[in-house]
C-alpha cells in the first residue's frame, strides 16, 4: 500500500499490552504521519499525534484509492470525519459488534468519539 500511495515507511511499532492498534510511521513528501491498524479488527486510519497524546485523524486520497482498488475486501479505511465525530447510537452498535474489547471500552471508558474507542492506549 505504501508504494501505491508514494509513502516512505519509517518504522513499525507493534501493539503492546493495552494498546488497540499497531502503528506505522510514514512520510509523504515532507509530511510525517502514522497509519494506525486495528489490532483486533481490519481497520486502518491515518493520523498525527497531538500534543495532548490524542490523535488528529486525517484523510489521504491515495490511501482511499489503494484500499478501494486492492484491499477493499480485507481492510476498512475509516475517514477522519467518522473518527472525529461524537459517538452516535449507530456507532455504538457497530463498535460493539467488533468484539468484547470494544464493548468493554465503550462501557468502562465512556469515550466521546469513534477514534477514541478504536485507537486507544487505556489501561
Amino acid at each position: 500500500m505504501a508504494r501505491e500511495c508514494h509513502w516512505r515507511v519509517g518504522a513499525f511499532d507493534w501493539r503492546i499490552v493495552h494498546r488497540t492498534y499497531h502503528k506505522c510511521i510514514l512520510t509523504k513528501d515532507e509530511f510525517s504521519f502514522v497509519a494506525l491498524v486495528g489490532a483486533d479488527a481490519p481497520i486502518l486510519a491515518l493520523a498525527q499525534e497531538r500534543s495532548d497524546g490524542l490523535w488528529a485523524f486525517l484523510d489521504d486520497a491515495s490511501a482511499a484509492n489503494a484500499v478501494g482498488a486492492y484491499y477493499a475486501s480485507s481492510l476498512d479505511l475509516l475517514p477522519a470525519d467518522d473518527l472525529n465525530n461524537e459517538l452516535s447510537s449507530a456507532d455504538r452498535v457497530w463498535l460493539a459488534a467488533l468484539g468484547d474489547r470494544m464493548r468493554y471500552d465503550l462501557r468502562y471508558w465512556n469515550p466521546r468519539t469513534v477514534g477514541q474507542v478504536i485507537f486507544n492506549f487505556w489501561d
